[in-house]
């Protein structure tokens, strides 16, 4: 018996890119026996990268090894007669289905929970689309961009913007559709435990827009209760923020009296400090240009982690700006074991971000590196659905790419 916390919870994913697939991992990273259905061609994440050496292949994209970790893998072209019929019996076979189909192309295929309860009645399906099933924007187009900026989370993008003539910009990478897949792997979870005890299952409707929303919800709720709106001109400047260092940047706070005097005194009391324009909260903001340049002179003399352990011994709340390599070398994390190597057939070792949490009784563990395209086809056709070994040419030939 697996001491993993999802042991024994079987999941069907027909997902691409990041938020379903990623759904998929945190369920399969805590025991879940996860399968992965490819489309013809792969997962459009294989094409994504970054690659190892910087070489487009399809195997070594570090999006798709990252967000994939721990599943089983076929390839599977649910379009054709053949096709549908291995994935309605691996649908009878799955507790769960993540899918991110556009609406109309899910109600097509039939892959609502409505549709497959007459094959499985217990099954909960999550259905992942920008702007949920429902609503009068449900059959848009949408992007990364196009449901990040929708969700209001660029209202503050970029920082310190004078004039709405600034562009707003994204936030890093894809970290949107990470924040979906989260929300949605929450909401699998509670649907799963509901259909544990009422043997029934049901639909989860994920809405990129809502989903990523609703990490901003006390901004946006600023509307309705105070009459304003979030807005990307702020009212004041305020002293604090990135400023450059002698190796990069790093990141202080010094707005507050309190804040200022533990500055001044890690700084060494320069005389500077003694400046009337830099006395009261108010005038360190209103003067926060001159201020940080000042400021720079002294960070320009020392590395990123001085200042940084310097001003965390102070009680300043600090931190430097880390590229990856650093991560990679970052004590902490290093003595957290949050860097794992994890074996891959077509890559070396590579060295992956294990989980934000620790259990004690039900650890977390990449049980595999993600899967080659169709590598568990025979696996899964022969040794779970039972189909001959002798039909898998013809099944290669109707639907499997």
């Amino acid at each position: 018996m697996s001491d993993a916390a999802l042991a024994g919870i079987k999941v069907l994913e027909l997902a691409e890119l990041v938020a379903g697939p990623y759904c998929a991992k945190l369920l399969a990273d805590m025991g879940a026996d996860v399968i992965k259905a490819e489309p013809p061609g792969g997962d459009s994440a294989r094409r994504w990268g970054p690659f190892l050496h910087d070489t487009p292949h399809p195997e070594n994209s570090g999006l798709f090894l990252y967000v994939n970790t721990s599943k089983r893998g076929i390839s599977l072209d649910v379009e054709t007669p053949t096709g549908w019929e291995i994935f309605r019996k691996l649908a009878t076979w799955a507790d769960l289905l993540i899918v991110d189909r556009p609406p109309l192309e899910q109600e097509r295929l039939g892959l609502s929970q409505d549709a497959l309860k007459g094959i499985n009645p217990r099954l909960v399906v999550t259905s992942i689309t920008p702007y949920g099933l429902t609503g009068p924007r449900r059959d848009q187009r949408a992007y990364h961009l196009t449901t990040y900026h929708a969700s209001g989370a660029a209202h503050l993008l970029p920082p310190g913007a004078e004039s709405l003539d600034v562009p707003p910009i994204k936030g890093p990478g894809l970290m949107a559709e990470y924040d979906v897949g989260t929300a949605a792997a929450a909401s699998s979870l509670a649907a799963l435990l509901s259909a544990r005890r009422s043997g029934m299952g049901q639909q989860v409707e994920i809405s990129k827009q809502e989903a990523r929303a609703a990490l901003d919800r006390v901004e946006l709720t600023r509307y309705p209760n105070e009459g304003t709106s979030p807005s990307r001109v702020p009212s004041r400047k305020w002293f604090g923020g990135i400023v450059p260092c002698g190796d990069g940047y790093v990141v202080l706070s010094g707005a507050r009296d309190d804040q200022w005097l533990k500055l001044v005194e890690v700084m060494g009391s320069p005389k500077w400090t003694k400046d009337e324009r830099f006395q009261t909260e108010e005038h360190r903001n209103e003067h926060r240009d001159e201020l940080i340049a000042l400021v720079s002179r002294w960070t320009a003399q020392r590395t990123r982690n001085e200042i940084y352990h310097r001003l965390q011994q102070a009680g300043l709340p600090s931190t430097p700006l880390n590229k990856p390599s650093d991560l990679l070398a970052q004590p902490q994390l290093r003595h957290r074991g949050f860097f794992m190597a994890i074996e891959h057939a077509e890559s070396p070792s590579l060295a992956y971000p294990s989980a934000p949490y620790k259990f004690s009784r039900t650890p977390w563990a990449a049980r595999r590196g993600a899967p080659r395209l169709g590598e568990h086809n025979e696996q899964v056709l022969c040794g779970l659905l039972g189909y001959p070994r002798r039909d898998l040419p013809a099944l290669r030939a109707h639907s499997i790419v």
